[in-house]
């Protein structure tokens, strides 16, 4: 439902009552109605011409991929600002432009003895067993740890500006052949880089992101088709209102490489050939290109139904995951 709206020229502007995201709905997008609109004499020649299936094909892609293209630029804008301002990034602390480098917990795996410590991503590693001396790399921690199987260790973290210790029981099987806690280590610093610097950084941590994460989801679509997948690995609105409160704690950079992260995988996922996708769409117009003439618009209306439906589907199923979880 509409809750407010406002017209401009020929385009209205409108805020709706479903947070489903931003959409855009095109004159002439459904071939279908605008025949019969043609055929009840409520359309011109003249009018039908201007609308998007009376567009010839190139323009018709280009439209289609235009909202996958600003994805990437979004995501382009935001890294470069978080390079000016100061990103963290994977490093080592001999790296001249990496600042305050230290060894963080990047990733928690789920029902792991670091979850159930209480351990976060984030947090920082300043010591093992309260020995000082240690000293602290990826490699001695991971050895530290595989070394103290089912023997409770301490753990020293750095979260934002609190310290805590951590009492927390390494044990076998967490991790292929050795013990473990369940997390994922990086040694991160502040990377801030002159405006020239951080533009170019930018455009390359975005086209890596792109191809991490194509590489990702399509190993994951699949493993789905394997069976080896499950969806309990899906985050829907709900968990990602857990994941953006996780960043927004952790600071303003994280916030703005979470925000490049989701408009990457909003891009990708877009451009998936499925129905009710825009990666659908444009295999419908390739299609007809190759084929020569238009495909049925009643056709391609019950085609991306049947997809939207699905999508409906999938993200009640995933929403529904995310409650269960939480609770």
């Amino acid at each position: 439902p509409k809750i407010a709206s406002i017209k401009r020229g020929e385009t209205e502007y409108s805020f709706n009552a479903l947070p489903f995201g931003g959409f855009v709905k095109i004159f002439g997008e459904d071939g279908e109605e605008v025949a019969k609109s043609c055929v009840a004499g409520e359309l011109t020649e003249k009018e039908a011409s201007r609308s998007f299936v009376g567009q010839n094909r190139l323009k018709q892609a280009a439209v289609v991929v235009a909202g996958v293209f600003f994805n990437f630029l979004l995501a382009w804008f935001l890294l470069s600002a978080g390079f000016m301002i100061g990103m963290p990034t994977a490093g080592s602390s001999s790296d001249l432009k990496i600042k305050d480098a230290a060894l963080v917990i990047v990733n928690v795996l789920p029902n792991s003895p670091a979850e159930e410590a209480g351990i976060l991503p984030g947090d920082k590693i300043l010591a093992l067993n309260d020995d000082s001396s240690f000293e602290i790399t990826e490699e001695s921690v991971q050895n530290f740890i595989a070394g103290h199987a089912d023997k409770e260790i301490k753990i020293e973290i750095k979260r934002g500006e609190d310290l805590k210790n951590i009492s927390i029981t390494p044990m076998l099987g967490v991790i292929e052949d050795h013990a473990g806690i369940g997390v994922s280590l990086a040694v991160v610093g502040i990377k801030k880089l002159p405006v020239h610097l951080a533009i170019w950084e930018g455009l390359t941590s975005s086209l890596k992101l792109t191809r991490d994460t194509a590489v990702a989801l399509f190993g994951f679509a699949r493993d789905a088709f394997l069976g080896k997948a499950h969806i309990d690995s899906l985050t829907g609105p709900v968990g990602l209102v857990g994941i953006v409160g996780d960043a927004y704690r952790l600071g303003i950079a994280h916030l703005i490489s979470l925000t490049a992260l989701i408009s990457i995988n909003l891009a990708i996922i877009n451009m998936i050939p499925f129905p009710a996708l825009d990666g659908g769409r444009l295999l419908i117009i390739l299609l007809e290109r190759i084929k020569g003439s238009s495909i049925s618009p009643k056709i391609v209306g019950i085609v991306n139904t049947f997809g939207f439906i699905l999508l409906i589907i999938l993200m009640v199923v995933v929403t529904y995951k995310d409650i269960v979880r939480i609770f």
